[in-house]
């Protein structure tokens, strides 16, 4: 995969939004895409594979994806040594104890 931010979005700090909800991404963008450089996935196994040809200034990962869990996406994060240090804000809509 070639890298997905453009020659004029990495002047801006760069933030990987990791949703399924199509409506939580148009915020995204809404809300960060006029000061942030956005990379937008909806599963964690583009994020896996979109995290091992670049690195973002912030991570906006939701834990209960489709498929793989947000948690896969944090386990990788924590186990390669140049992602280590990425920041990442996790989020959830679900209010179960095991996501909490």
């Amino acid at each position: 995969m070639n890298d997905p931010m453009s020659e004029a979005s990495r002047k801006k700090k760069s933030v990987l939004v990791i949703e399924d909800d199509l409506e939580y991404q148009d915020l995204a963008k809404i809300i960060l895409a006029p000061h942030y450089a956005l990379v937008l996935c909806d599963r964690a196994e583009d994020a896996i594979e979109i995290l091992d040809n670049g690195k973002f200034d912030l991570i906006l990962l939701d834990i209960k994806l489709l498929g793989i869990s947000g948690f896969a996406v944090l386990e990788k994060l924590h186990k390669e040594m140049r992602l280590a240090s990425m920041p990442v804000l996790c989020c959830s809509g679900s209010s179960d104890p095991e996501t909490q």
